[in-house]
Parts: structure tokens; C-alpha cells; sequence
């Protein structure tokens, strides 16, 4: 019940975005009060929100780690590992909201053909092509090269040939 705050965990990093002044503001005090509560569970806290606070209430705000500092961003889901591009990437990086949706799909993309439209990270196509889909496309509004981004993204798929 914290109204402008995203917090996701990837492996043993919070990142962790505010949308409005408030939570700017508190950024120290919800830090310290996370690692409290996670304990010795996460080693890094970065903060994301550069472009995501109101731009006419002077902020200054700056992405970085309030806590550690690594940039190990290999995060496991389901079994698939993913490289998380929380430093560069859209939002916290990975649309943790969807992990259901992936995993759903790879229950029905088996012998199917899936296109992925406007894809971010490849999650979807990855999820697909686990299942062992008989074809896949992938397209993505953010510019070339997705498709080579999300195989070198996923440690394990199972062919390369439907990419």
C-alpha cells in the first residue's frame, strides 16, 4: 500500500522506482526499511527513477545504488535464466508482472506458431520456444537485433532455430 512505488527483486537486487515526490523523497528511509525486512536476502538496492517522477517539482533525480553496487543481473524465473538490464533498460527492467503470463504461454505455444509483436526482453518468445514451438517470429518497436538480444539473454533454450 504504497502508492508510486515499484519495488522488484531480481536475484539479489531490489530496484526500486519512485513515481512521485513523496517516495523521492523517502528513497533512504524505504531502503533502510528494506533491507530490514529482506535481510541478508538482497545485497543491492538501485534506484530508478530519472524518468519517472514529475519533471516540474525539481527533484533532481539521479539512477543508482543506494546499497552495494554490483552489476550482476542474471535472474532466475521458472527455471530460465535472464539477463536484466536494470541499469539501461525500460522501467525496473524485466515486467515482473508478467512471469504468470510467460509461463502460461508455454503451456500453449507447444506445436503452435507464436508471433511476438512488440516484445522488450524476448521473455514470451523464450517461454515459446522452450515449449517447443514448430515456429516463432519476434518483432520489436525499440529497434534491430531483438531477436539475437533475447537468445543471448535466456541461458537455456532449447533450439535456436525458431528464432
Amino acid at each position: 500500500n504504497l502508492p508510486g512505488l515499484v519495488i522488484d527483486i531480481y536475484a539479489r537486487t531490489a530496484v526500486m522506482q519512485a513515481h512521485s515526490a513523496g517516495m523521492h523523497l523517502d528513497r533512504m528511509a524505504i531502503a533502510d526499511a528494506l533491507t530490514e525486512v529482506m535481510g541478508n536476502q538482497i545485497d543491492n538496492i538501485y534506484y530508478k527513477s530519472e524518468t519517472t517522477l514529475p519533471f516540474k517539482a525539481d527533484l533532481y533525480p539521479e539512477n543508482g545504488f543506494l546499497k552495494g553496487g554490483s552489476t550482476d543481473n542474471v535472474a532466475m524465473e521458472y527455471g530460465l535464466k535472464f539477463h536484466i538490464d536494470w541499469l539501461k533498460g525500460q522501467k525496473t527492467g524485466f515486467f515482473v508482472d508478467q512471469r504468470e503470463n510467460r509461463s502460461l504461454l508455454e503451456r500453449y505455444a507447444k506445436g503452435r506458431s507464436v508471433l511476438n509483436m512488440f516484445c522488450y526482453t524476448g521473455g514470451f518468445s523464450v517461454y515459446s520456444q522452450v515449449a517447443i514451438c514448430t515456429s516463432l517470429g519476434t518483432s520489436t518497436k525499440t529497434g534491430p537485433g531483438l531477436p539475437d538480444r533475447a537468445r543471448r539473454k535466456a541461458s537455456r533454450i532449447v533450439s535456436a532455430s525458431c528464432f
